[in-house]
């Protein structure tokens, strides 16, 4: 059962990459569009270049921590660039929420070192 959770996990990572490249459409310019461009563009590089430990848990975590660090970057970027107050809201509210999760996760780390 691991072994089928980390090669869905490292599908997964390998997959991302190409999927955002053939569903995202153009980026436009100005705004806080390509700093949230370049954040996802660094979060995929950075989780694919993740060594996964065979624990499934901590890959989850590990990864989920930088996939959450990326949802707080790209609602930095959109603060002030966008229009919508409740879009606004909710990146405010993500910035809170991952915060929150991040800690939850690098405790949960601590607390479960790798193997």
């Amino acid at each position: 059962m691991k072994r089928i959770a980390t090669l869905a996990a490292a599908a997964a990572l390998f997959a991302a990459p190409a999927f955002a490249q053939t569903t995202s459409p153009q980026v436009p310019q100005g705004g806080g569009s390509p700093a949230m461009q370049a954040a996802m563009e660094r979060m995929q590089r950075d989780m694919a270049a993740m060594r996964m430990t065979g624990d499934a848990d901590r890959d989850w975590a590990m990864m989920m921590r930088r996939h959450h660090e990326a949802a707080i970057e790209m609602s930095r970027a959109h603060h002030g660039a966008g229009r919508d107050r409740e879009i606004e809201r909710m990146a405010q509210k993500t910035i809170e929420d991952q915060t929150r999760e991040i800690r939850q996760l690098d405790e949960w780390m601590r607390n479960h070192p790798a193997r």
